[in-house]
């Protein structure tokens, strides 16, 4: 949403004087700041609004009119309102499917979990923080336990299935990022890139969605420094370059395959990241 600091012209909501109008919910006549205009914005508690049609009512404030909430104030987006749309023929609806749990009895080949969603990310394979490079054995022995009913049973309803790499606790995946970053001419992206691949065809799967997430301290490692806050003026951070090289090569060794990301979007974790990896990804998810 539009926040006020950016707007140093948009008036305070409470700068228009206050005047006598008639209440449409209940009739009475009362005092309020009376808003006519459609597009009209203002500022109020820290957010920009704008005006779809004539209220009396403070932004943000919610009256009920034959059992429908009424305001004729919305919070004024940007983003939204001025970047330009590239209309698509069907939205994504995405899911993500974890794997841990099928501990609790969870039924992967229950066709009504994806009969709904377009695409399904299956959560997630991990890397070896030890053994860079490597998958984790659990992560991996986790997923391929599931990945056939989910595989064939998301196919037979038309839905595409993804292998999602990486996660909130694999900082195996931020380590082998950063080691690319710090050298893309290194032999372990040549060499997990294939390890990728290979499994992605080999379960026939639709793609990759990579999820480098670990950015703060690992509790495992004493020392180690949560890496939020970047500067943007600083650069991509090593790993954030690291994982841009890697989705260049993942989409260069799978042109018919969909690599996407997920990201954080603030500027504490957000700044780490490479925008060039956009050039090489079929979309980005926000968290």
């Amino acid at each position: 949403m539009g926040y006020t600091r950016d707007y140093p012209t948009v008036p305070e909501w409470k700068d228009k004087p206050l005047e006598l109008y008639t209440d449409p919910v209940d009739g009475r006549q009362k005092q309020g700041r009376i808003y006519k205009e459609p597009g009209t914005r203002v500022k109020h508690k820290g957010n920009v609004f704008e005006l779809g049609w004539e209220t009396s009512l403070e932004p943000g404030e919610v009256k009920m009119s034959n059992g429908k909430p009424v305001n004729g104030w919305a919070f004024y987006d940007e983003l939204y309102d001025q970047t330009p749309h590239t209309p698509t023929e069907q939205a994504k609806i995405i899911g993500y499917i974890p794997t841990w749990r099928r501990s609790e009895g969870f039924d992967y080949s229950n066709a009504e979990l994806y009969q709904y969603i377009t695409h399904g990310i299956i959560a997630f394979i991990e890397f070896d923080r030890n053994n860079i490079g490597e998958f984790s054995e659990k992560a991996l022995n986790d997923v391929n336990l599931v990945i056939s009913d989910i595989v064939s049973v998301g196919h037979a309803v038309g839905t595409k299935i993804l292998i999602a790499l990486g996660g909130a606790n694999d900082y195996g995946f931020l380590f082998l990022m950063e080691r690319i970053g710090h050298n893309p001419s290194d032999s372990i992206l040549g060499r997990t890139v294939q390890k990728v691949v290979d499994f992605v065809n080999s379960n026939n799967l639709d793609g990759v969605d990579l999820d480098l997430e670990c950015w703060w301290a690992d509790p495992a490692i004493p020392g180690t420094k949560e890496q939020g806050g970047r500067l943007k003026s600083a650069g991509p951070h090593p790993a954030g370059r690291g994982l841009a090289k890697f989705a260049q090569r993942l989409k260069e060794e799978m042109p018919d395959k969909i690599v996407s990301a997920a990201v954080f979007a603030t500027s504490w974790y957000g700044n780490n990241y490479d925008p060039a990896m956009v050039n090489d990804l079929d979309w980005v998810s926000i968290m």
